[in-house]
C-alpha cells in the first residue's frame, strides 16, 4: 500500500500524473465517494487535472448528443468525469503497448478520434463529461489527510470501468483496506 504520508519542499518535483486515486472510504461523503481518478496532470504550482474512470453514463457520444449520430463516434462510451465543466466533452484513447507500457491520448478532438478508429483498432476510446481538478497544493493537502490512496496505474486500464472497480483496487492495496472496502456504503446497515 503507497499512502501520501508526507510532502516536503525538496519532493516539489515529484508529479503524480498517470497515477491512480482511490478514494478513501472514510473521507468522501459527496461526490468523490468511492471514486477512482486517472490522474492527468499533476503540479504543486499549478494543481492536477484527473478523470473518474468508473463512473459509466451508460450511453454513448451518439446518445448524448445528436452530432455524433451517424459517425464512427457514435458508439464511443460517455463517463462521467468529473464535477469540473460537466458539460464539455473529453475524448481519450489509449492502448496496451506492452506489459508496462501503455500509450494515452488525451484530450484529443474529434479528427484525430476518427484517425486512430480508422488506423489502429487497438485503442479504446471514451468519452467523458467533464473532469475533477485541484488547485495549487489542494491535491498535496487531501494526500497528507490520507484522503485518497494513491497507487501506480497499471495495464489494465479498460477494466476501470465500473462501480466494482473501487473495491477491486482498493482491496489489493492490503489486509486493512480490503476491511475497508469491504464496508457496506451505508454503515446502518452493517
Amino acid at each position: 500500500m503507497r499512502l501520501f504520508k508526507e510532502f516536503s519542499e525538496r519532493d516539489e518535483a515529484i508529479s503524480f500524473a498517470g497515477s491512480l486515486l482511490i478514494a478513501h472510504p472514510s473521507e468522501f461523503e459527496g461526490y468523490f465517494k468511492r471514486t477512482v481518478v486517472l490522474l492527468m496532470a499533476h503540479s504543486t504550482e499549478d494543481g492536477s487535472l484527473g478523470l473518474i474512470m468508473n463512473r459509466p453514463l451508460h450511453q454513448t457520444l451518439g446518445d448524448y448528443s445528436a452530432e455524433f449520430l451517424g459517425s464512427e463516434l457514435a458508439s464511443i462510451p460517455l463517463f462521467d468525469g468529473g464535477p469540473v465543466n460537466d458539460d464539455q466533452v473529453i475524448l481519450v484513447a489509449w492502448k496496451q503497448i506492452d506489459e508496462n507500457t501503455l500509450k494515452f491520448y488525451f484530450g484529443i478532438n474529434e479528427s484525430k478520434a476518427r484517425e486512430i478508429i480508422a488506423n489502429d483498432p487497438e485503442f479504446e476510446l471514451r468519452g467523458f463529461l467533464g473532469y475533477s481538478g485541484w488547485s495549487e497544493e489542494q491535491l498535496e493537502g487531501e494526500l497528507e489527510m490520507n484522503a485518497w490512496v494513491l497507487t501506480g496505474l497499471s495495464a489494465e486500464l479498460s477494466e476501470l470501468d465500473g462501480p466494482h472497480t473501487w473495491h477491486t483496487l482498493l482491496a489489493s492495496e492490503g489486509p486493512e483496506m480490503q476491511l475497508l472496502a469491504g464496508e457496506p456504503q451505508d454503515p446502518s446497515l452493517n
